[in-house]
């Protein structure tokens, strides 16, 4: 059996490729476009056998308050058991190639172990549309579903989101493809999940109408500080409730 980590270091470059770095304060949101790239493992030319990179955010927080972070990548929706498909370019590359997001948030204490681990994430909190062609997370009024990660225009819940408090302090986001193990998400290569490997990343075909392996998946990283309700919004409330009573 090959040793895929002695891959981890010719990757080098590719593991840092997109990462970003900033501080997150009010007013003040982090944001990275990376890409995470198909590495062949085995045989050359053959998908089944390929890994993928991870890439690495590290971002610093400002104040402690409630933070998104928000992954952007999947372009395509499928309706009628994939008898009609719907391809966006989200990102505006023209390319169409992405792939299905895993995240996770650790502290940055200078020596990254599984212990820093914060939280991880798979999907965003919207419905994605039914097998019947239906547009669940915007409903039949049109009205957009309230549950997070659709703010920065993903269509599909393949892309990743997280709403937690956070501390002033350091932090490392890693962004691979689903399921990105904790474990290969510090190696920097995606490569034992038995899901994942040769899956991801994916393009969108116009010829073949389906998607393929492709070469590398691109993403886009929003990391922010949701603003605290202001002190004078109740009093406003209340004042506006004091007028219509008269």
């Amino acid at each position: 059996m090959r040793n895929p980590r002695s891959f981890a270091a010719v990757l080098g470059l590719f593991a840092c490729a997109g990462a970003g770095a900033g501080l997150v304060g009010p007013g003040s949101p982090l944001i990275v476009d990376g890409r995470v790239h198909r590495v062949d493992l085995g045989v050359q030319g053959d998908p089944s056998d390929d890994a993928s990179t991870v890439d690495t955010i590290r971002f610093s927080v400002a104040q402690r308050g409630l933070h998104i972070i928000d992954l952007l990548s999947w372009e395509v929706v499928f309706h009628h058991h994939h008898r009609h498909a719907m391809v966006f370019d989200l990102n505006g590359d023209g390319l169409h190639h992405f792939f299905d997001t895993e995240i996770h948030l650790f502290r940055d204490d200078g020596d990254l172990t599984p212990d820093d681990l914060i939280q991880s994430n798979g999907d965003s909190e919207f419905p994605h549309h039914d097998e019947g062609g239906h547009d669940r997370f915007r409903g039949r009024s049109g009205a957009r579903h309230l549950g997070g990660g659709h703010h920065d225009g993903s269509v599909f819940e393949f892309d990743s989101f997280m709403r937690l408090q956070l501390a002033p302090g350091d932090y490392i986001l890693k962004v691979g493809a689903f399921l990105l193990s904790v474990e290969d998400a510090i190696d920097g290569l995606n490569d034992t999940s038995p899901f994942n490997v040769g899956h991801y990343p994916v393009r969108w075909d116009p010829m073949l109408e389906e998607l393929v392996a492709a070469e590398f998946g691109s993403y886009r990283a929003t990391i922010r500080l949701v603003p605290a309700p202001s002190a004078f919004a109740p009093l406003a409330l209340g004042l506006a409730a004091a007028r219509r009573r008269r």
